[in-house]
């Protein structure tokens, strides 16, 4: 499972920025990078870094507790580890074949007289997910209807059968729907029989006879017992109006339409990428004019036809915030809106590596202000080609047409 949590350079950012003082000794921390492990399919891992400067060689300890054993639930993991910068610690588990649920491996630094361990990483726990558990998940991961449809069965899968009750909690999110008043559904907990291998999350969709967007209702998996989350473990569900179109602000119209030119010519372009005189491209592709599905150079997989990809995603996100807004947006505006819609482990295929490390900074809550001014292409800093979100910025001079100063404000902010 790879869930990135991309803290480490959240870690090397927040030490010191506002004291100015200067460590005598190297300061470590420990963090999670992939917190979920799986008995004979999946690895989990951590990561120890030096703060700042760091000692070539420097030997750290750790200790291992939880309710999994050192070496019989999972391979072996040494009390001392050398490092320079950083050090990987992989936790493989063993395939015991053995019902016992789901186990927890804790890893803390040891105090030490050659470093000093800081406060607010000092320990992790990583998960070991048991694989006589049945994985439990959405059959889809979204679908749409007209409003009209008052009551949709949401269905979960069960990978197998379980010979025990099995409790599922979720959550719900309204995006432009109200809980109460365009739906009726609470955050709660499905209990699924035990043999049955499959269950309903009933959701209650209220027909209002309004004219008005469509409106979406998200529904995450959390907590189970006695089953695993497998990959589906979200679902976005679409209210589709069926009333007459409602009225449109002009800021809605102005960025709608950068929206959909972005898309459009994105999803034809980037069929057609590829560092190659233009004669070459023209032989290749022709005119293209409508959407193909494409495999970018570089990717192992299929982008279908009319994706986009990363400067796709980051537009939408900054059109949101105008939309939500209706009004000029600043850094901590788009910020909420990343927050809210992005999942750092679901961002693989369509972004690059620095918005996702973006994204770990605004999770660990540091200010934009705060954050590192990137170095072309060093690791661990925000990463290079970062300067190329610029060309993502088309709704920035949508909304401040006419007024070039703001619009140059806002983008120097963004």
């Amino acid at each position: 499972m790879r869930r990135y949590r991309l803290l480490i350079p959240a870690i090397l950012s927040i030490i010191f920025f506002s004291s100015g003082l200067v460590a005598q000794k190297p300061t470590v921390a420990i963090v999670e990078w992939d917190d979920k492990a799986k008995e004979g399919r999946d690895h989990a891992e951590v990561r120890i870094v030096q703060v700042g400067d760091p000692v070539p060689g420097l030997v750290v300890h750790i200790l291992t507790d939880g309710t999994a054993t050192n070496g019989i639930d999972y391979r072996a993991i040494s009390s001392s580890w050398q490092m320079d910068k950083m050090v990987k610690i992989g936790i493989l588990p063993t395939q015991d074949g053995i019902l016992e649920g789901d186990e927890t491996l804790r890893i803390e630094l040891l105090e030490s007289p050659d470093y000093t361990v800081e406060p607010q990483h000092r320990s992790v726990t990583v998960t070991i997910l048991d694989e006589q558990l049945p994985d439990i998940e959405f059959i889809d991961p979204s679908s749409t209807d007209d409003e009209s449809k008052e009551s949709v069965a949401l269905k979960i899968v069960l990978s197998k059968a379980y010979s025990e009750e099995i409790a599922l909690d979720y959550t719900v999110q309204g995006v432009l729907a109200e809980n109460g008043k365009d739906f009726l559904l609470e955050p709660g907990t499905l209990v699924i029989p035990a043999g049955e291998m499959e269950a309903s999350i009933n959701l209650q969709i209220i027909d209002d006879n309004e004219a008005e967007d469509d409106e979406t209702v998200v529904i995450r998996l959390g907590k189970t017992r006695n089953a695993n989350i497998g990959t589906t473990d979200s679902h976005y569900y679409t209210i589709r109006n069926d009333d007459d179109e409602p009225s449109r602000s002009i800021v809605y119209d102005r960025i709608y339409g950068a929206l959909l030119g972005f898309r459009a010519g994105c999803a034809m372009g980037a069929a057609t990428e590829y560092n190659w005189p233009q004669k070459q491209l023209e032989e290749t592709f022709g005119l293209v004019d409508e959407f193909i599905p494409y495999v970018h150079y570089g990717d192992t997989w299929s982008h279908p036809a009319g994706s986009t990809e990363d400067g796709g995603e980051r537009h939408k996100l900054m059109c949101t915030a105008i939309m939500e807004k209706q009004d000029r947006i600043n850094a901590d505006d788009l910020l909420e809106v990343w927050l809210r819609d992005c999942e750092i482990e679901d961002m693989y295929h369509m972004t690059q590596p620095y918005d996702r490390i973006l994204l770990g900074y605004a999770k660990w809550g540091i200010p934009p202000g705060d954050m590192p001014q990137t170095r072309y292409g060093s690791p661990y800093d925000l990463g290079e080609h970062i300067h190329l979100t610029a060309r993502t910025f088309q709704a920035v001079p949508c909304i401040n047409a006419g007024d070039p100063e703001n619009a140059i404000e806002d983008m120097n902010d963004l």
